[in-house]
């Protein structure tokens, strides 16, 4: 009587097990969702240097699998973030294992190292990460959330590499600008006939701040006998795509 007791109590637990209802499979996967909606939060807090950002990439795939280090590798082999406890000739022979295996795509070697390629604007990363004692072998099950997790990362490292591109050409436009500027030579840029930058050069020229010709209507800062032939010079200049020419005469302020 006790067994069949047991044995019918235990039925709707094999139910639950094998087809659980919704709610039971959303409370399950709680916290693995909110794992991955703080990966992605992490992702997307803004950091300046490539480095940075691959290190908290490479700390949230340990964590999705419980691995026992990881590792992100560059277009060129090097490595660009590490994480983990191995030893650095563990870790030497580790990049070298990776190399020399032909990675096309999501891959496990031997079980216990799993390999994603990130393809980015600047060439394809790799992924890695190695089993840890609580998981000493990896299934397809750790190879589909790295894999979905890749996709994340490789967003967020063009976004640091396009801002770092981005910085750099602006301060060689501003060295350019500051060094026209010593030299004496005016500029002057505007957008549909209003004034967005001017170098202190330009500003001494005409006796007004640069704050203050910020926004100005070009057409204002020449005379007003000369204002109808420059605007139809700026209307010309949006419609035209080849370099156009016009000299004219700028009234200063006093």
């Amino acid at each position: 009587l006790a067994l069949q007791i047991v044995v019918t109590a235990a039925v709707p637990w094999f139910y639950v097990g094998f087809a659980p209802p919704r709610w039971l499979r959303r409370h399950w996967r709680e916290a693995e969702t909110g794992a991955y909606r703080g990966a992605n939060a992490a992702l997307l807090t803004f950091a300046d240097d490539v480095g940075t950002m691959a290190g908290r990439a490479v700390s949230w795939a340990m964590r999705f699998v419980g691995a026992r280090a990881g590792l992100l590798l560059g277009p060129d082999g090097s490595i660009v973030a590490s994480r983990g406890d191995l030893p650095l000739t563990e870790l030497d022979g580790l990049v070298l294992r990776v190399r020399r295996s032909a990675i096309t795509g999501p891959r496990l070697l031997d079980g216990n190292l799993a390999v994603v390629p990130m393809q980015t604007k600047f060439g394809e990363h790799l992924l890695v990460v190695v089993a840890g004692a609580f998981s000493p072998l990896f299934g397809s099950d750790e190879l589909i959330t790295l894999s979905e997790f890749a996709g994340s990362v490789s967003v967020a490292m063009d976004r640091v590499r396009l801002s770092e591109e981005l910085r750099t050409a602006t301060e060689r436009t501003n060295a350019l600008l500051e060094a026209l500027s010593e030299l004496g030579a005016g500029l002057l840029v505007s957008e549909r006939g209003h004034v967005t930058y001017v170098n202190e050069a330009f500003a001494d020229m005409s006796g007004y701040t640069a704050h203050e010709l910020e926004g100005t209507d070009v057409l204002l800062l020449a005379p007003e006998e000369e204002r109808a032939i420059l605007a139809e010079q700026l209307i010309d200049a949006e419609v035209q795509t080849a370099p156009w020419h016009h000299e004219g005469r700028l009234q200063r302020r006093d």
